[in-house]
């Protein structure tokens, strides 16, 4: 039987790669986060620069919303513009879900913060429920209270923004990042660049939560 014995290098190359998923948890629990902020950016900017190609709103739509004077009557998602706290174009939020888990969402807020108890029910609608219907599409056969059949394409605008983040230079800068710093800690014990990402990162995190 032959016997092979480890040699030092092989070892401490075995021990980095144990190490490494303790090493690059909270790095990338900061990136992860960080991701979520960017594709939160880019929804929000695609809506108001129509850059996302969302289906354009029926003259019927535009007409009713030039009626209740909103700003951008034909602008899909964004007949307030950015100045509601509640509109869909603010819609979403970045919330930590679990001790290590992170999820873009919509917030459960009322849709233009219509929550009086004597507003009619059909300007009664939450933020989330309001979402589902713009990303997927919908039948309402009740429209306005008035029995009227509505159908509701679907303008995907945060399918589209995840999309688009995905295929930016800026996350695949990101991932040639991971990759060199996660190279550099296995092969050599190097965790500098490991540290200087998440630093980074946290401080990004940071910055974009003051500015909500």
């Amino acid at each position: 039987m032959v016997k092979f014995k480890e040699g030092k290098g092989m070892a401490q190359l075995r021990k980095r790669i144990k190490e490494l998923p303790s090493l690059t948890t909270k790095a990338m629990e900061a990136s992860t986060i960080e991701d979520a902020y960017a594709v939160m950016k880019l929804y929000r900017a695609g809506i108001g620069a129509r850059t996302l190609r969302l289906k354009p709103l029926r003259p019927g739509t535009v007409k009713r919303k030039e009626r209740v004077g909103m700003e951008r009557p034909d602008h899909p998602l964004y007949g307030l513009g950015f100045d509601d706290p509640d509109s869909l174009v603010n819609a979403l939020e970045v919330s930590q879900v679990g001790p290590k888990g992170w999820r873009l969402r919509p917030r459960n807020a009322w849709h233009h913060g219509r929550k009086a108890p004597g507003a009619p029910a059909h300007h009664r609608i939450k933020l989330r429920n309001l979402f589902d219907v713009h990303e997927f599409g919908a039948t309402i056969k009740n429209a306005f209270g008035k029995g009227i059949v509505v159908r509701i394409p679907p303008r995907p605008a945060l399918r589209y923004a995840f999309r688009a983040f995905m295929d930016s230079k800026e996350k695949r800068a990101r991932r040639e990042e991971m990759k060199k710093a996660i190279r550099a800690a296995v092969a050599r014990g190097d965790r500098t660049a490991l540290a200087r990402i998440k630093v980074k990162q946290e401080a990004a995190v940071v910055a974009e939560r003051a500015r909500r």
